[in-house]
């Protein structure tokens, strides 16, 4: 029972992206709660401007306010399980925002006036909950509007297995990240100016977070990830041809162990593994893309047993490949 249980964890997050999404984590706790212990002063400062007193009050929109937790966690699976680089990136970039969140926390802290809630409906009651355990600090930037602006950026960076899937969770999360924006304001936890701060600066956390990855990719080029990159490289450029570890071992002159193991580090999976990836990932555009025969994509992309191009193609997209192109000629209809 124990394996089955870490099984099923494994398979819902890779491995390496644990250690980087529960620091992430901890380190939002730390800096929200550890801000106020950091605030040397009681001078805080409003952001309000006449508009924002005219936003009415509009508590059912605390719905939106508590599901943003759900959807940040969902956003932070999905990118794990996307790829260790974007898995990498993202997450540093999350975390440099906070660190911009706090020096506004602490030498530009915000407050604002909340009004009185007296309904007696359940959002109601929800609201009084959420002013009761959250004080009117730590406002400017806007984590909920951050978070879900991360959300936004990251639908565009990943890929379903179908366009179409992939384009309903995008459309999904701009209207569930704009009801969050909303709600930070219709339950008057926010002004407008925190909004478009929480934008910002996980915009700027990004740019900072590609800078440094950037930098620290260019500094080991040499080692083994340069050396990984260059063979995912020649992978993606010759994934039909008959690759494997022992031709890649005398390329590189390291054995085979070192090179998957090094591959496997940067990538989250093995050189086989990604090739094929890489070589279902051909196939299936082929498969809309063209009317060739099955059997001759199959041969197209390095496959010189069918069958065995069929059971990996069901066991990577859950469906056959005649499957497959049969549901996107549907889609197009």
């Amino acid at each position: 029972m124990h394996s089955n249980i870490k099984e099923r964890f494994n398979n819902l997050l890779p491995k390496y992206a644990i250690l980087p999404i529960i620091a992430a984590l901890l380190i939002n706790n730390c800096i929200y709660i550890g801000a106020a212990q950091l605030r040397n002063h009681l001078s805080f400062y409003s952001l309000a401007i006449s508009l924002d007193e005219k936003i009415p009050l509009l508590t059912p929109f605390v719905i939106f306010y508590v599901l943003a937790y759900v959807q940040w966690a969902l956003n932070y699976i999905l990118i794990g399980r996307d790829s260790k680089k974007l898995c990498y990136q993202f997450v540093l970039g999350d975390i440099l925002s906070k660190v911009i969140c706090l020096f506004f926390f602490i030498l530009f802290p915000t407050t604002l006036t909340r009004p009185e809630i007296t309904g007696t409906d359940i959002f109601s009651q929800l609201v009084r909950f959420i002013y009761s355990v959250d004080a009117p600090v730590n406002l400017f930037p806007s984590i909920h509007c951050l978070e879900s602006w991360c959300c936004i950026r990251a639908a565009y960076k990943m890929n379903f297995k179908t366009e179409k899937r992939t384009n309903y969770y995008r459309v999904a999360t701009i209207l569930m990240s704009l009801g969050i924006f909303a709600s930070t304001l219709f339950i008057k936890q926010h002004v407008i100016a925190d909004v478009f701060g929480g934008i910002a600066a996980f915009e700027i956390g990004m740019i900072l977070a590609k800078i440094l990855i950037c930098e620290d990719a260019a500094k080991q080029k040499r080692g083994s990830i340069g050396m990984s990159w260059e063979i995912r490289r020649v992978i993606d450029m010759n994934y039909p041809a008959p690759i494997n570890l022992s031709l890649l071992s005398s390329i590189w002159a390291y054995s085979p162990s070192y090179i998957d193991r090094s591959f496997r580090k940067m990538f989250g999976m093995s050189i086989n593994q990604y090739l094929i990836q890489t070589r279902l990932k051909a196939a299936q555009s082929l498969l809309w893309s063209t009317n060739w025969k099955v059997r001759d994509i199959s041969e197209s992309v390095g496959y010189n047993d069918y069958f065995n191009f069929a059971k990996q193609f069901r066991k990577q997209f859950g469906m056959t490949p005649t499957e497959y192109r049969a549901q996107r000629k549907r889609d197009k209809t």
